[in-house]
């Protein structure tokens, strides 16, 4: 599976659990694209209030340079972590997800759902 099959993938999913997702694709030449702002921002951020869902997607084995997060994407997720603990937004969830993980991924999309 490629990372666009699995983003593809997750986005229905997101959707049919009602969460409100938002992903941007690099869309340039080179890895230019038109949004600005700090490199390695995560894949996927979500919202289903109250909860908060930040994720990146990797298809790569863990443990290898293509399966884990580039140390940019680790500085994201720990800003949103941080968030968490010391603003008054505890409901921010960060997860690092690879396919093999879908039926937990499910699990924890469709948690709190009424």
């Amino acid at each position: 599976m490629t990372e666009q099959q699995f983003t593809n993938e997750l986005l229905k999913w997101l959707k049919q659990f009602k969460w409100r997702a938002f992903h941007v694709r690099n869309s340039g030449a080179g890895g230019m694209t038109q949004v600005q702002g700090d490199k390695g921002f995560p894949d996927i951020l979500a919202i289903r209030p109250p909860r908060i869902l930040v994720a990146e997607l990797k298809v790569g084995k863990p443990g290898t340079l293509k399966g884990d997060p580039t140390p940019e994407q680790v500085a994201w997720l720990d800003a949103f972590k941080m968030a968490s603990y010391t603003w008054k937004w505890s409901n921010i969830e960060t997860y690092v997800w690879y396919p093999q993980m879908f039926p937990a991924i499910l699990e924890i999309l469709a948690e709190g759902l009424q």
